[in-house]
């Protein structure tokens, strides 16, 4: 492979990362909020949810963002999505 391509796919895993970190920022955000909880337990309870759906983590935060007014009323965190 020539550096350029190397570089190239490093700046794009790179913008895909910064994307996913947003996202889960905000969805830890929404849980803080809803749940009164600090950054770590809201990290946990993303964590968890990620596991029990069987999801990656940056996939379980897109869903909660994504339905932040629609998974206002219920008490899960995700919807099984598979």
């Amino acid at each position: 492979m020539s550096i350029a391509l190397v570089g190239a796919q490093r700046e794009a895993q790179l913008g895909g990362a910064i994307d996913n970190r947003d996202i889960i920022a905000t969805a830890k955000g929404i849980l803080m909020e809803r749940h009164d909880v600090d950054a770590a337990s809201a990290f946990r309870l993303l964590v968890d949810a990620s596991q029990s759906a069987n999801m990656k983590l940056h996939q379980v935060a897109a869903w909660l963002v994504q339905n932040r007014t629609e998974s206002r009323a219920g008490g899960q965190i995700v919807a099984d999505q598979r």
